[in-house]
């Protein structure tokens, strides 16, 4: 879909698609194209429609992965909107992307982030578990320190793999 055919769809008071469309459609251009991105975001937080909160916590998540969006900006705005929707699919970010930002821990920070925050939400914390399982931990530490791994075997043992 254009950018044309998009704002014609989604500028107008009561979007005439679903904020599920936008979102598949948002995907392909938050990170080449932010500029255009991020007056969509704003709408998508300002609904409060579920579908809007969890394609906002996805799409933002990933621009602050890529750099669009610091953690503070990332979590003002969390705490700001903070509904459940929002807060699982910024940690479902995490968690997928964990493997990907392993020397730059963006994601490990904002999962312990979400966990100091104590936000009262079980199903948010539930999406977090996975990733600190020790079969995963193990993946991390691989891929961050690959020769230290390979030297100790029965480290990889202990945690279960």
């Amino acid at each position: 879909m254009g950018f044309s055919t998009f704002s014609d769809i989604y500028d107008i008071e009561v979007p005439a698609c679903p904020w599920g469309w936008a979102q598949q459609h948002l995907y392909y251009q938050y990170h080449d194209n932010f500029e255009y991105t991020a007056p969509y975001l704003e709408k998508m937080l300002q609904s409060d429609e579920t579908e809007a909160l969890q394609g906002w916590g996805l799409l933002s998540t990933m621009c602050h992965l890529v750099g669009h969006l610091t953690q503070d900006q990332l979590f003002k705005q969390l705490m700001e909107v903070n509904k459940q929707e929002a807060w699982i699919a910024a940690a479902q970010v995490f968690e997928a992307n964990i493997d990907k930002h392993t020397r730059d821990g963006m994601c490990i920070n904002g999962m312990t982030h979400i966990l100091e925050l104590e936000l009262g939400m079980p199903k948010v914390i539930s999406e977090i578990e996975d990733a600190f399982d020790p079969k995963n931990m193990v993946i991390i530490l691989e891929m961050t320190l690959p020769n230290y791994t390979s030297k100790k075997p029965a480290l990889m043992k202990t945690a279960g793999v």
